[in-house]
């Protein structure tokens, strides 16, 4: 199952950490196996169960999007901070931590493998889970049972309604800020009022 999930999920590779690589790619494969799915199922899962389920866009293809959508912000803010204050990489303050980012946006939404479900003519519903539990706490858990660091698992709880209120690191601010960008972009393309 690792190769098929980094065959689907090849920014996997993005990670630097090879012992967080494993971390992420463990929580992939608890979640899928207590969702009953397969790695192939991620692009038969609709990336929101409402109004705009059925959409053409699939639980794979979001993730994928905002984690593309996240590697150039992660660049550019860490670089143009750099240059601004005239620090190097490795002491500036104003940064954004690669792994920390790039995992965080990976595993953003593994909850809602858990959320949602398929029905047998391939619609996607909220599953008995999902009516007590939101993805970002079943993702959060499932992280946290796979040794996913708390500064990862603290993206994935709070990167939806759950964390308003609180505090989110700036890898999480960044990660709930592009993946509202691409909810929303697409929700008003599909002029849908949620």
């Amino acid at each position: 199952m690792r190769e098929k999930l980094i065959e689907f999920l090849p920014e996997i590779k993005w990670i630097f950490d090879k012992k967080l690589q494993d971390a992420v790619i463990a929580t992939y494969q608890e979640t899928l196996q207590i969702a009953g799915l397969e790695v192939e199922d991620m692009k038969k899962v609709a990336f929101v169960w409402d109004n705009i389920s059925n959409a053409t866009f699939s639980y794979l293809d979001h993730v994928r999007v905002v984690t593309k959508m996240c590697k150039p912000i992660l660049a550019e803010y860490n670089v143009s901070y750099a240059e601004k204050i005239g620090y190097s990489l490795d002491k500036l303050k104003y940064s954004l931590d690669h792994d920390t980012l790039i995992a965080g946006v990976i595993l953003h939404d593994v909850g809602k493998l858990l959320e949602y479900e398929l029905t047998p003519d391939g619609r996607t519903v909220e599953s008995s889970l999902g009516k007590y539990l939101r993805h970002p706490i079943s993702g959060a858990a499932v992280a946290f049972k796979n040794g996913v660091p708390a500064n990862i698992i603290h993206i994935i709880a709070t990167h939806s309604r759950e964390g308003n209120g609180g505090y989110r690191s700036p890898e999480a601010i960044a990660v709930i800020k592009i993946d509202n960008m691409n909810f929303e972009t697409i929700k008003s393309h599909s002029n849908i009022f949620l």
